[in-house]
This record gives structure tokens, C-alpha cells and sequence, in this order.
């Protein structure tokens, strides 16, 4: 099977998983907050949109090595693999951070002390500690992105190696996960989640999957039922919308290169700033709600959850234009540069 270098299908699953966040986020950090609305939206139905990051991590395994998998045990490939990681991580979160951290310094009452500490403050920009504690609540999930970024990296230098260190560090995971040892995030199970976007792309690549398209839909199907029975009985295990979102990324990416699968270009658009909705919407939360209550506190708890929802959204895709794809562009011009100049 060809494999195609992107998947639109995907960019929608993107666009799922951090509206999923969004809603999460709102449900349960804005509205349930006393100081707030003080109410459980719906029923508390959007406290397991939790989900929509381990949704992220299987869809990061799948890209990740559809990406780059022409680059495995090839080191001269190293440095270019890196630059890509750090280019399309690093600079639009730290557009979020800098005035994030430059508030809290700056209106101490607004934050909690642990927020500004130095040893804190100092993994939040390296995205790299012996905890994932972050002055951006959301950035802890960029612990993980980075530590499997790492682990690939070390393929692409030695595939023997690479493969070799990443079967170790996903076994003692699932060891520890097996165990119910709580550990850091460098043996968290979530780690796992990586291994299984991965797996949803070799099934791809074979194209073993009877009916892509129908089991796309059983695994959305089923990852939203996991996550009504959360609601309901509060039970939750990562492993298993895990499993749940390999079936649909391997249905979709499977589905998309057999036949072209037209997606609605709002969700297209919404898949491309789903990185920007992700860093933004939590800070852009605090705001909106503050200035949703002031001018309208009268608003039906419902219709205003919907607002706040679809404004923090809003405020993400506006910062992806504004910032984030310039960002990209600049630096992708930077590299051409600099490969054209080595080239030379």
C-alpha cells in the first residue's frame, strides 16, 4: 500500500481530540469552579474529554513514524529529524509560556507560588525534568511528546539501538503499569499510547483491516462509550481509549489511502490549529469566563458553557494564524536556507 505523506482524516481526528480537551477543561476547571458558574454542565457528561490526549499520543505514534520512518539508521538524518521536532514543538509553546510565566511574576495572587519556582519554570521551557510539572497546566503532555521524540531519534541514529532502548522503556512501562507501580512520567503507561499509534500505522502499511472504514466508526463509537461510562461509573483506564483510538486512526489512515475521504474543510481548518487550540485554551479559559460573568451572568448555564467553549476554540485558531503558521513558515525558510547553503 502507498502510503500517503498526510492524512485529512486525521487532521479531523486532530481537531476531535483537542475540542474533546476544550471541553474538558471548560466543564470541569471553569464552570464547576465556585468562583464561577459552581455547576456540573449536562450532568458532568464532558468530564471524561480528559481522553482527547491519549488520543493525541496514539495519533503522535502513527505520524511520528509515518513521518519519519525513510529515516531509520540513517544518522546523517539525526539533525534535520531534531530541528523538524524542535521547530514544530517548541517555539509556538514558548509563545504561550513567555507571557504566561511574565504574569504570574508579575501578579503573584493570580498563580500558585510551585508555578513560579525556578526548577519549574526552567522544565516548562526545556520541556525536560525528573517531574512534568509546568507553568502551563496543559504542557505536561509535552514531557511525553518530547522523552518519544527522544527514543526515536535514538532509531534513526541505530536502528538496532533505538529499537532496542524504545522496547525496553515500553515494556518496563507496561511492567510497572501491571505492577500498579505510580511512577514519573518517563515510566508513565501513557508512554504506551505511542507504541500503539505506531501499531495502528504497520496495520496500515498492510493494509490487514477488512472494513477500514467501519472499523473506524466501531473505534469512535467505542472510545465515546468508554468515555459515557466514565461518566457514569468513574471508572476510567487510559490503555483502553487507547486501544480504542488505534482502531480508528488505523481505520481512517487505512480507509483515506485506499480512496480519498472528503473531510469538511472546518475541520480541516480546525485539525491544522488544533496544536494552537491546545496550548492557548486553558489560559484563554480564565479570561473568557471572568469577562463571560461580568457582562452576562444572567446567560442559561447551557448557552453559556456553548459561548466559552466556542470562544476559547476561537481564541487557539486565531493565535494559529497569527502566530503559530508564521512561526512555521519562518523557520521552515530558515531551514531551506541553511540546506541550500550546505548544498551549495
Amino acid at each position: 500500500m502507498a502510503q500517503k505523506r498526510s492524512y485529512d482524516t486525521l487532521q479531523a481526528g486532530r481537531a476531535f481530540a483537542a475540542i474533546l480537551v476544550v471541553l474538558f477543561h471548560t466543564s470541569s476547571t471553569i464552570f464547576e469552579d465556585p468562583k464561577f458558574w459552581n455547576a456540573s454542565v449536562f450532568g458532568g457528561l464532558f468530564n471524561w474529554g480528559h481522553a482527547g490526549v491519549h488520543f493525541f499520543f496514539v495519533l503522535s505514534g502513527f505520524i511520528i513514524l509515518s513521518a519519519h520512518r525513510n529515516d531509520i539508521d540513517r544518522p546523517e538524518r539525526l539533525g534535520l529529524y531534531a530541528w523538524r521536532r524542535i521547530s514544530r514543538v517548541y517555539p509556538a509553546y514558548w509563545a504561550v509560556l513567555i507571557p504566561i510565566v511574565a504574569i504570574y511574576l508579575a501578579v503573584p495572587s493570580i498563580s500558585k507560588p510551585e508555578l513560579t519556582a525556578h526548577s519549574v519554570v526552567a522544565n516548562s521551557f526545556l520541556l525536560v525534568g525528573l517531574d512534568n510539572h509546568a507553568s502551563l497546566a496543559v504542557a505536561w503532555t509535552l514531557f511525553h511528546e518530547i522523552l518519544f521524540y527522544a527514543f526515536f531519534g535514538l532509531c534513526i541514529f541505530n536502528r538496532r539501538l533505538g529499537v532496542a532502548a524504545m522496547s525496553a522503556w515500553l515494556i518496563l512501562c507496561l511492567i510497572l503499569k501491571i505492577l500498579g507501580v505510580e511512577t514519573s512520567y518517563h515510566l508513565s503507561s501513557l508512554n504506551l499510547l505511542f507504541a500503539f499509534g505506531m501499531g495502528a500505522f504497520y496495520i496500515a502499511r498492510k493494509n490487514i483491516l477488512p472494513a477500514p472504514r467501519l472499523c473506524a466508526a466501531v473505534g469512535t463509537l467505542a472510545f465515546i462509550a468508554v468515555g459515557l461510562i466514565e461518566t457514569a461509573t468513574g471508572w476510567t483506564e487510559g490503555l483502553v481509549y487507547g486501544a480504542c483510538a488505534m482502531l480508528v486512526v488505523a481505520g481512517l489512515a487505512s480507509a483515506e489511502a485506499l480512496k480519498p475521504i472528503k473531510v469538511p474543510a472546518l475541520l480541516k481548518l480546525l485539525g491544522d490549529a488544533s496544536y494552537s487550540i491546545y496550548l492557548v485554551h486553558y489560559p484563554a479559559l480564565s479570561v473568557i469566563a471572568r469577562v463571560w460573568r461580568r457582562f452576562m451572568p444572567n446567560m442559561p448555564v447551557e448557552l453559556a458553557f456553548a459561548g466559552v467553549v466556542a470562544a476559547a476554540i476561537f481564541a487557539g485558531v486565531a493565535f494559529h494564524f497569527i502566530v503559530e503558521r508564521p512561526l512555521i513558515a519562518r523557520l521552515r525558510d530558515m531551514s531551506f536556507r541553511r540546506n541550500e547553503t550546505a548544498s551549495a
